[in-house]
């Protein structure tokens, strides 16, 4: 494998898991084990691709598609509000971008164009495009793009050097052609036209080395030389805009030699941390008979339907002991995940006894202590 960011051989795989399933950012499992290899030279991280990647994104990939308003919590406000990911998104973007009026702005990798919907909200001016690869949205589309204005699997051709803007929320990670895309991308825009990007930080949020359908792994040093490599001045890249994410706004200038050498400093921080994160997933993976162990006997419940918590039901040889998922999103509850109920933080069955925190544990205990409807229930904690 070849460092998609510079090219440089990746030899050896920092993560290689030692049980035989893997669990994709839809939260279904798959019989693979998981790798993730770190380039020593721009500190990009990366996964083999998806045997079936094409079908996966064409026709499996169904991300929030229940309805319009279905959406992930991104955090709860200081006066207990909650704040969900695609209005976030959608500010931070007007913010970073600084739109001239009328501006013509692509959702690449839209999905159903939530952020983008939102965007036209706050900017009735704005003239909407998206862009994806699956025919699955197009519903969602009609409701504000024009016809038009919308396409699947390839670029028209009307809409090079046409654009103002390019935003790209949570995309790339799952891309494996980077320069493609990212070609892609740059051809749409009109020389001084700004793309901004958001992709997860696998430093603040270490779950992403974990997610098979996820190939690339950015740190901030590899999205900046990536961006540079692709044509892009970078002007702002951040990771306090959006928590355990890197948000990045660039624009497409019309000169071939950028410097394109990392940050030295920059690289050997994020290497060195990446490296750390590989190994901490390599012991959760290891420890996952100690997991089984601590819950045999137990009645036991799994704070956190997504990801996190998914993984954790994923490396147990029985999970006979879980019997329910307890997670705060309204849009989960109700619904059920390998099997099991997944039920409000104040609906958590009687008879359990045990809580296995599955969230991103950089912030488990903290998240814990917000449950005020558990302070008086006797439980034990469990942080794989």
């Amino acid at each position: 494998m070849n460092c998609a960011v510079c090219d440089r051989v990746l030899a050896t795989p920092l993560l290689n898991s030692s049980n035989a399933q893997s669990l994709t950012s839809l939260c279904t499992i798959r019989s693979s084990n998981t790798q993730t290899y770190v380039c020593g030279f721009c500190a990009h991280a990366q996964s083999p691709v998806l045997d079936d990647k094409d079908d996966f994104y064409s026709n499996q990939y169904e991300i929030l598609i229940d309805s319009t308003e279905e959406d992930q919590i991104y955090r709860y406000g200081d006066d207990g509000s909650t704040i969900y990911r695609y209005r976030h998104q959608a500010e931070v973007a007007l913010d970073c971008l600084e739109l001239p009026t009328n501006a013509r702005v692509l959702e690449y990798g839209a999905a159903k164009g939530a952020t983008l919907r939102l965007m036209l909200q706050q900017r009735e001016d704005i003239v909407p495009f998206v862009y994806d690869v699956s025919d699955m949205y197009r519903s969602f589309w009609d409701e504000f793009v024009p016809v038009t204005n919308s396409a699947t699997f390839s670029i028209p051709h009307e809409w090079v050097g046409h654009l103002d803007a390019v935003v790209s929320f949570f995309v790339f990670e799952h891309i494996a052609d980077l320069a493609r895309c990212a070609s892609e991308v740059r051809s749409t825009l009109r020389v001084g036209g700004k793309w901004h990007i958001v992709v997860p930080n696998p430093i603040a949020n270490t779950g992403d080395l974990v997610v098979v359908d996820h190939t690339q792994h950015f740190s901030a040093a590899s999205l900046d030389t990536w961006l540079r490599s692709q044509g892009f001045a970078v002007d702002n890249l951040s990771d306090q805009l959006h928590q355990s994410a890197l948000v990045a706004t660039a624009t497409k200038v019309s000169e071939t030699t950028l410097d394109l050498a990392p940050e030295l400093t920059q690289t050997q921080q994020d290497f060195d941390l990446l490296q750390q994160a590989c190994a901490y997933w390599s012991d959760y993976f290891e420890g996952s008979g100690a997991l089984q162990a601590a819950l045999t006997g137990q009645k036991v419940a799994i704070y956190g339907a997504s990801f996190y918590g998914s993984l954790a039901f994923s490396v147990l040889s029985d999970p006979a002991p879980i019997s329910c998922f307890v997670d705060r999103s309204p849009f989960l509850q109700g619904r059920q995940r390998f099997g099991r109920p997944i039920v409000a933080p104040g609906d958590l069955p009687q008879d359990i006894d045990t809580i296995v925190m599955g969230v991103n544990p950089v912030h488990a205990q903290a998240i814990l202590a917000t449950v005020a409807e558990w302070i008086n229930r006797d439980l034990k904690i469990v942080y794989p």
